[in-house]
């Protein structure tokens, strides 16, 4: 099992000159040659960093328990973790209130053809060999927020494979009040003193977001340093809280999707699916009794494995195993 790999990559979005996404490697392991190269981008919801949601460390923790970039990477499926643009150590020189969702869509389609790009020249971290270029299946991962960027990016910019949208009810009627209320207050609290900077910090409002967060059962240590973790987010997202504001980009994917919600995140979750009607195919996954943070959760190995079948059937799918392999080919997990 390797550590994360420190990537930086330049974009320029549109009207706000060059910035810096903050980038992690996972380089897969164990990999079959008889299976397309299987590539994540995977996107941070609000106030967190990329490593804090898909490679949580836990004082006293083994590496891999919470860490699902890990774990699916010693599975085969290779990751790459960003803090989102403006956020962590994602530089731009712009006030929050200008990262609107189509700079995020616009940036984030840049940044995909650049992996595209560094993938097939092996160029992407030292000592990963180049990938078939025609052969690479690269979905998105995203969750909370970073599902909504992702449902703009894609539907705005053909850029990616498939999508595995985490925690994000797209139906107005469908959210529940535990998804919309601590967020509002949290989002108002946190531009009540800072709204001239463009950017605030969720961390005034944690006991607001706490319960809906992680439930009663997570560690202590993990929360703390959860909350530790957090970082500002731009102004401009306040926008995307809004019931219902990503509902006509859903309707246009036509991708591949794995759409996965947490107790808390939905009323009426089997709904959700009417909400992409464009897509190709759609697998639905629900964890009743998890909090939002679901990757934190009790049956989130359960939910990482889902995530791997996904990526894996879609990639066979589009460029099937030789009959001879594919009875003796196993899952990679």
């Amino acid at each position: 099992m390797s550590d994360p790999l420190p990537l930086i990559m330049t974009i320029v979005p549109d009207g706000l000159g060059t910035a810096a996404i903050a980038a992690w490697a996972f380089a897969p392991e164990n990999v079959s040659d008889l299976l397309p190269p299987l590539w994540l981008l995977c996107i941070p919801g609000g106030s967190y960093q990329g490593l804090a949601s898909y490679d949580r460390q836990v004082p006293g923790s083994a590496p891999t328990i919470y860490s699902m970039a890990r774990t699916l990477a010693s599975h085969g499926v290779g990751l790459v973790v960003i803090d989102n643009l403006g956020t962590g150590a994602s530089r731009v020189e712009s006030d929050g209130t200008r990262l609107t969702r189509a700079v995020f869509a616009d940036a984030y389609a840049q940044l995909v053809t650049q992996l595209r790009e560094r993938l097939a020249h092996g160029t992407l971290v030292a000592g990963l060999a180049p990938v078939d270029e025609d052969r690479l299946f690269l979905a998105g991962v995203g969750h909370s927020l970073g599902a909504a960027l992702l449902i703009q990016t894609m539907a705005d910019h053909p850029c990616l494979d498939a999508a595995v949208l985490l925690g994000w009810p797209v139906r107005p009627d469908t959210a529940t009040p535990q998804t919309v209320a601590p967020c509002i207050v949290a989002v108002q609290q946190c531009w009540r003193s800072e709204r001239e900077a463009g950017y605030g910090t969720l961390s005034p409002a944690r006991d607001h977001l706490a319960p809906f967060f992680y439930g009663p059962d997570l560690p202590r240590a993990l929360v703390e340093q959860d909350v530790a973790d957090a970082v500002g987010v731009p102004a401009a997202w306040a926008d995307f809280l809004r019931p219902g504001a990503f509902a006509e980009e859903a309707a246009r994917l036509s991708y591949p999707l794995f759409v996965g919600f947490a107790g808390v995140d939905t009323l009426t979750p089997h709904a959700e699916v009417a909400a992409y009607p464009s897509t190709t195919s759609l697998t639905l996954v629900v964890q009743p009794d998890a909090p939002h943070c679901a990757t934190f959760a009790h049956g989130r190995h359960a939910l990482w494995q889902e995530i791997a079948s996904f990526v894996r059937a879609q990639a066979t799918g589009r460029w099937p195993l030789p009959d001879e392999a594919a009875a003796t080919q196993p899952l990679a997990w």
